[in-house]
């Protein structure tokens, strides 16, 4: 390792690997049978862990502000400083919350990683994989795909929402920036944002005031056409009022509303069996 480095990569993956510990007693790596030794001395302030299976815990010393670790399928324990710059945590499913922390700048947790971050000070955070989102303090800005709830996040100013089935948005007081891709939002909050960004979203319906007062990008959305507000609106008035029409005759097609019209108990079924009687009789 090069001592000048300020960033440590463990390649290749060790099987065995139980343990990470950067230590600031240490002077030079140690390898012991089941765990590394980092030394301090470096000072190194980027932490990268792939592949690493058996891992059970990884413990930082004071220089290290970045912390990038996947595919720890053992890995429960992760003991890091108080405050952190950025923690990227991918397939660990195992552990549940990291030890010490106190504040990040930016966490990210992708696939398999439902790590407890609640009450840790926040500016950024992304969720890839449907997590629920945490009760983080003082959060700026949200990434959020395939999620199925926002709860009230006063201090929001930013939120990306990507293939969500969210059908409603609570309001953020201080939200300047939305962005919305594939998702089924209906509504937004009426709100004065300074950026709004929709791409794709079908059921999202919006006022004409709304159109008018924001600075907006619009691409294939059904219901919200810039060119075209008048029209728009109508058509919004005529199926707000007859949705529950149009939900009913798309579900009269469905296989779960056949199967219950035409079982023998029911309307379809005593029907069906009356015109066979009298087929019968006839004949």
């Amino acid at each position: 390792m090069n001592n000048d480095s300020s960033e440590l990569k463990i390649l290749p993956p060790r099987y065995d690997l139980k343990r990470i510990l950067v230590d600031e007693n240490i002077t030079e790596i140690k390898w012991g049978k089941d765990e590394i030794l980092i030394p301090s001395e470096s000072k190194i302030t980027k932490v990268i862990i792939q592949g690493c299976f058996y891992l059970e815990k990884v413990q930082l010393n004071k220089y290290v502000k970045i912390l990038d670790i996947s595919g720890c399928n053992s890995l429960s324990t992760i003991i890091t400083n108080k405050h952190m710059e950025e923690i990227y945590v991918n397939s660990v499913p195992r552990l549940h919350q990291f030890s010490n922390l106190e504040e990040c700048n930016k966490i990210k947790l992708g696939f398999d990683a439902f790590t407890n971050i609640d009450g840790v000070k926040v500016n950024e955070l992304i969720l890839n994989f449907g997590q629920m989102v945490p009760n983080v303090k003082n959060l700026i800005t949200l990434r959020l795909s395939n999620g199925d709830d926002i709860p009230e996040i006063p201090t929001l100013e930013r939120l990306e929402i990507c293939s969500c089935r969210i059908t409603k948005l609570p309001q953020f007081p201080n939200l300047k920036s939305l962005e919305i891709t594939d998702s089924k939002i209906r509504t937004i909050p009426d709100i004065n944002y300074e950026y709004l960004y929709l791409i794709f979203c079908n059921n999202l319906i919006i006022p004409k005031h709304q159109i008018n007062k924001h600075k907006i990008y619009i691409h294939s959305c059904r219901w919200i056409d810039k060119q075209n507000e008048q029209k728009i609106i109508k058509i919004q008035r005529i199926y707000s009022k007859n949705r529950s029409v149009y939900l009913m005759m798309k579900y009269k097609k469905t296989k779960e509303f056949l199967e219950w019209y035409y079982n023998p108990n029911n309307v379809g079924g005593k029907r069906t069996k009356q015109q066979l009687q009298n087929i019968t009789r006839r004949n």
